[in-house]
């Protein structure tokens, strides 16, 4: 697994590369519904088959 991080503190945000990192065989994301974001504060989680594909897929999702 691998956490998707907020890089900054706001009450307006997307989560965006969901559908892109989906694509990569076996993984898994999960949004956790929080309202708003601080700096590193956990978003979401990528599960996966493995870490190598993991990172990847992680690497599409970002938090804006």
């Amino acid at each position: 697994s691998h956490v998707i991080l907020a890089e900054k503190e706001s009450d307006d945000f997307q989560i965006e590369g969901i559908h892109s990192a989906m694509e990569l065989q076996g993984i898994d994301v999960r949004i956790f519904g929080k309202p708003k974001t601080r700096v590193n504060r956990r978003m979401a989680v990528v599960l996966g088959p493995n870490l190598e594909i993991v990172k990847k897929a992680a690497g599409r999702i970002k938090v804006l």
